[in-house]
This record gives structure tokens, C-alpha cells and sequence, in this order.
């Protein structure tokens, strides 16, 4: 009882005292003066431990000789001091010299308020100031999700990918009939690089000596030396060529043709083509496991994913693989492949093992390209229709949230380190750079 009343008293003196810190009583002890700040997030070197939520509050010191002990305080509604019961005792200090305290309890997307009530002997107290801290912006999802730069391109950006250095970035500009590339280290435009004509897709290859792309109304493969930035060579490949995926070890290019339904094997050696495979309806997108084993191949127009064995470039499974299969990547060593099915906004699982669909799970707006990020625990998606990047638990399976990517988001890629990711935004003719 006696505690009740002489809280009611001192929060009837509080009151009386505004907005700042209270406590002119000189029976009172004296206020602090509060400080908070987000000091946690994502740091890009910490990769695999995952997000460090934390705000470090700091105060001045109580000089009094009857100084007791320093309450904190935490509220996601303002007011604090006029009603303590919105808020949570979070810690209390015992030790005046004691001025540091580290939350590390709270959630992001949320704005929370601080503040420290420093108790006397005689259990009077007097409260700080009260601070705001929002977390709402702080890399919520664990992945690179802030825009930290736009890069002007030509128009109708698509297809993009990052040397295995990470040192540059290259990206196919389907009108102007040009290939950017892009300085990762200061996100400036540094070369462009005439191809063939409407250039879709771009490739790395392994040692990142080449980048090819396929030009979709050309019918043809542009090899640029990325030392010279150069085109190397040209290979004739046929209607529409799309997607393509490097095999991992071997000088090989499988070349997705969506107008012939066929999949072409090209010997990066000759160059020339030296396989023709048959595919489902309207082959778009096509990945390689890391193993090389095996290239899976969407099929646009009749919803199926072919699956190619390497080591004879035979057809030895179809996977039937929603409405309209437009981007796949290998996820998680190449234990499966995730599909995105743009007009279901849908991503499906399929289990490499036994060559089946074993999940599936909603996305949105248009799902497109994916992209899994080094550190094999998120998995990013372009949402075209919803201008938007999606962001998803690789182990969990679902779509954790979206951010901002520009105008109908095309491709994406991210550097080896994971700390940025780039997105080639189509209708603005720009490539939207993402950090941390």
C-alpha cells in the first residue's frame, strides 16, 4: 500500500512536470536524460548467424547518495510516463555508474518507446524523457531488402547475372540491342557491348572468363570476353532462344528455344551446337544442378518441367508443374529445384531425388526469376506484376514478404558474398540495386 500511494503521488507530480524528464521534488531522485538507437540488423559478414535485433539504450548517471536502482521501460505506444501499465519492465539496474542496457528482445516493423524511472531509497521516483526507435526499415526480412541505388540501363532490361569475382554485373537491354556492365563496387555503368538483336538472358560461366546471351529475336548466343568486354564469337541456335544454363564443369551451354521447343547442347569449345533435344511446349527458363547431372527446363505453354541427363542429353523425366512454369533455380545444393508459376503466383517444390513436385506454396504478383542466396537459407523471387521482390524461407517454404524492386521487375542476381542484389526493372529502364 505504501508503494501504491507513493507511485500515485509521484506519477500526480510527473504529470504536472510536461513532456520532459520530471522529478523537480528535490526529495526526488534525478531524471536521467535518455538516448536509444537500432544497432542491430543484418550485417552482411555475419551471414550465417542471421538477423541481431538490438537497441542500445544509454542514460545519464543518478548523482544522488540515496540513488536505488534504474527501471527500463518498452512500449510500442507512446506515453510511458502518464500510464506505465502500456508498457514492459524490461530491466532493472541496481549499480548507479550502470548506464548501458542492450535490448535484444524486441521484433522488427515496429516503432518502440523508451523509457528509464530511476528510484530513491524512499522509493520515489522520477522518469527520463521518452525515446522513439523505429525498426520497421532495418533489413526486416534478412536478406538485402533497402534500395541503396538505381543505375540507368537502356531500355527493356531482362536478363542479368554476376561474375563468379563479383566485380561486375551484366545486364541485357532488349531494345537498344545492348549488354550493360555494371561496377559493383560503386554502381556505376563502366562498358556496353553491342549483341544481337532483343538479348533476353545473360550466363556466367564458372571461371567468369564469358558471359552468354541469348538473343531471342537474333536466334542466337553472343559470347562476350569479359576481360576485353568484347564479343568473342556468335552461335547460331535457332527460334527464340531464352533461358540457359552453363554446365558447371563442362564447356557446354544448354540453350532453351522456345519457338522450336527444344533444348540446344552447345560445345563452347568449337563453338557449335552438337545435340538437339526435344522439350515440352514453349521451354523458357533452364538451370544445371551443381552436380551437372541433370538440366531442368520449364516449359511455358504446357505447365511442365523437363528434366535432362547429361551424360546423353536424353529427356528422362517430365514434371508436371502448374500453368505457366516461367523461372526455376536449384535450391539447396541441387536437393531440389524450385519453380515459379507465374500465372498461379505460385512456387512449387520438386524433390531431385524422385523427380516429383513435394510442395507448394503461395507467392505473388507475377512470380518470375529466382535467385537463392549464398548463404542457401533465402531464396529471392522478381514479382513482376506486382513491381515488387519477394523474399523467401528456403526452409521454411513461404514467401516471408515483398520490397520494392521498380517497374515490372525482370531478373535478378546477387553477388557471391550476398550483400547486394540487383534486379533489372523492365518498364523503367533501370537496374534497382538492393543492400542491407
Amino acid at each position: 500500500m505504501k508503494r501504491n500511494l507513493t507511485v500515485a503521488l509521484a506519477l500526480m507530480l510527473l504529470v504536472s512536470c510536461g513532456d520532459g524528464p520530471s522529478g523537480p521534488d528535490p526529495d526526488y531522485p534525478t531524471p536521467s536524460v535518455l538516448t536509444a538507437a537500432f544497432t542491430g540488423g543484418w550485417e552482411p559478414e555475419d551471414i550465417l548467424l542471421g538477423n541481431e535485433w538490438e537497441v542500445t539504450l544509454t542514460w545519464t548517471q543518478c548523482p544522488d547518495p540515496g540513488f536505488h536502482h534504474y527501471e527500463i521501460f518498452r512500449s510500442t505506444r507512446a506515453g510511458i510516463e502518464q500510464d506505465s501499465s502500456i508498457a514492459e519492465l524490461i530491466a532493472t539496474i541496481l549499480i548507479p555508474a550502470d548506464t548501458t542496457y542492450f535490448d535484444t528482445s524486441g521484433a522488427y516493423d515496429f516503432t518502440y518507446y523508451y523509457a528509464a524511472r530511476t528510484e530513491n531509497i524512499s522509493l520515489q521516483g522520477s522518469w527520463s524523457n521518452e525515446e522513439a526507435v523505429d525498426v520497421s526499415g532495418e533489413s526486416s526480412y534478412g536478406a538485402p531488402d533497402q534500395i541503396v541505388e538505381t543505375i540507368s540501363v537502356g531500355a527493356g532490361p531482362a536478363g542479368i547475372c554476376c561474375l563468379p569475382s563479383g566485380d561486375y554485373v551484366y545486364a541485357a537491354c532488349f531494345y537498344p540491342d545492348l549488354v550493360y556492365v555494371i561496377e559493383t563496387t560503386g554502381h556505376t555503368v563502366v562498358a556496353t557491348i553491342p549483341v544481337g538483336n532483343g538479348p533476353r538472358q545473360v550466363t556466367c560461366d564458372p571461371s567468369g572468363q564469358y558471359v552468354y546471351v541469348s538473343s531471342v529475336t537474333g536466334g542466337d548466343i553472343s559470347a562476350i570476353n569479359t576481360s576485353t568486354n568484347t564479343v568473342e564469337y556468335t552461335v547460331e541456335v535457332g527460334d527464340s532462344p531464352a533461358g540457359h544454363a552453363h554446365h558447371p564443369s563442362d564447356d557446354l551451354l544448354y540453350v532453351a528455344c522456345y519457338g522450336s521447343d527444344q533444348v540446344l547442347a552447345v560445345d563452347l569449345t568449337i563453338p557449335q551446337v552438337t545435340d538437339t533435344i526435344s522439350v515440352g511446349d514453349g521451354p523458357w527458363g533452364a538451370v544445371a544442378l551443381p552436380s551437372g547431372d541433370y538440366i531442368y527446363v520449364c516449359n511455358r505453354l504446357d505447365g511442365t518441367v523437363s528434366v535432362i541427363r547429361t551424360l546423353d542429353n536424353t529427356v528422362v523425366g517430365t514434371i508436371d508443374a502448374g500453368t505457366d512454369p516461367k523461372g526455376l533455380c536449384a535450391v539447396g545444393g541441387g536437393a531440389y529445384i524450385w519453380v515459379a508459376d507465374y500465372a498461379e503466383d505460385e512456387i512449387l517444390v520438386i524433390d531431385t531425388a524422385s523427380q516429383s513436385v513435394v510442395s507448394s506454396f503461395p507467392a505473388t504478383g507475377g512470380v518470375t526469376e529466382l535467385e537463392e542466396l549464398p548463404n542457401g537459407m533465402t531464396v529471392l523471387v522478381t514479382c513482376y506484376t506486382a513491381d515488387a521482390m519477394g523474399i523467401m524461407d528456403a526452409l521454411g517454404e513461404e514467401l516471408k514478404g515483398t520490397v520494392g524492386a521498380g517497374t515490372r521487375p525482370f531478373d535478378l542476381c546477387s553477388t557471391p558474398s550476398g550483400e547486394f542484389v540487383y534486379v533489372t526493372a523492365s518498364y523503367d529502364a533501370e537496374v534497382v540495386v538492393l543492400g542491407y
